[in-house]
């Protein structure tokens, strides 16, 4: 049986985000109830802030569009979505 595939996690935002810190309690719960290897990258860049991107794809399912306006954004992954996302991916890689 292969081991599964590392998920990477990418934490996008801006600097003094007010709402970053929700989005890392949120990752960190989700997290505490997983067995699957992951990596966890934090960025601080120009973008909608905070993102969190699971192998890439934005977990609110939200078309990620590549801008240089800073922004705020207001529809934070909950801890459900994340969970649904890492678990998804997870499956998908066992599969293989």
């Amino acid at each position: 049986m292969a081991s599964p595939k590392t998920i990477q996690i990418q934490l996008l935002y801006i600097h003094d985000c007010p709402l970053v810190e929700a989005v890392r309690a949120a990752l960190a719960a989700s997290l505490a109830g997983t067995h699957v290897p992951v990596t966890v990258t934090e960025t601080m860049c120009d973008c909608s802030s905070p993102t969190l991107l699971v192998n890439g794809s934005d977990v609110t399912g939200r078309l990620r569009m590549s801008t240089t306006e800073l922004s705020c954004r207001l529809d934070l992954p909950t801890k459900e979505q994340i969970s649904a996302a890492i678990r998804g991916l997870d499956s998908t890689s066992r599969q293989h």
